[in-house]
């Protein structure tokens, strides 16, 4: 009898052409939002040298997470449960300024992940070197704000991606559709980034911010959820693709 093969989570990069366009939010509230409709999600900090997700999570006793990878090798004991989001995480417990990164190895152990979930979501900065993520990612997710600066070199990066054969995707955050914002349509027609969508500007973003939740739990009607939450309609049907 044939048993059809068991699908490897779709992994998505969540990443940005520079800080502070709201990357590690939208990573933990998609991430979140996977799970609360009813998916197995990891969520990565691949921020080594800067981590949030902790932070963002209001989570104060921080496992070594990916510091134990790079010493051990051991990913069962690397990754906590959180009970709140329903999520596996992989987590930094400090800024990692002096580890060296043995890219076979980490490439390796994360390729393994991919067997245990539907969905993992890496969090990675705007300033660590893509190369090692390549073979193991399905998915770019390129976040920025309706400014000059946060998309001046979206079509540049997304020739690379292409050229990787890399599917991408363009999250807009923080859109107040004020006159000097630029606009999305434009923005999408100039760089051939698919649109996964807009978020606007909300408050409540801010206040989950300052108490460690993210915000498709404690404001699920707010406008960013209700945004974060098409989007993850949007990734479920593109990992069915």
């Amino acid at each position: 009898m044939n048993r059809e093969k068991k699908r490897k989570a779709y992994c998505i990069a969540v990443t940005s052409l520079k800080g502070g366009v709201g990357k590690t939010t939208i990573s933990v509230n998609l991430a979140s939002a996977l799970s609360t409709i009813g998916h197995k999600v990891l969520l990565v900090d691949g921020s080594i040298y800067n981590p949030g997700i902790a932070l963002a999570l209001g989570i104060e006793d921080n496992a070594e997470g990916l510091r134990k990878i790079m010493k051990e090798g051991n990913l069962k004991e690397s990754v906590i449960s959180d009970k709140r989001t329903g999520l596996d995480l992989l987590l930094v417990d400090k800024p990692m300024l002096t580890v060296k990164i043995a890219k076979p190895n980490i490439v390796r152990l994360l390729d393994k992940v991919k067997d245990s979930y539907e969905f993992v979501i890496i969090d990675v900065p705007h300033n660590i070197p893509m190369d090692m993520l390549f073979r193991f990612i399905d998915e770019i997710m390129i976040t920025a704000t309706p400014d000059m600066p946060a998309v001046a070199h979206l079509p540049k990066l997304y020739s690379i991606l292409r050229r990787k054969r890399i599917r991408s995707g363009l999250i807009m955050n923080a859109v107040e559709r004020r006159g000097y914002d630029l606009d999305y349509n434009t923005i999408r027609e100039s760089t051939g980034i698919d649109p996964l969508g807009e978020l606007p500007r909300d408050e409540n973003v801010y206040r989950c911010a300052m108490d460690g939740t993210p915000v498709v739990l404690k404001y699920r009607n707010s406008p960013f959820s209700v945004g974060i939450y098409r989007i993850a309609k949007a990734v479920e049907r593109r990992q069915k693709i």
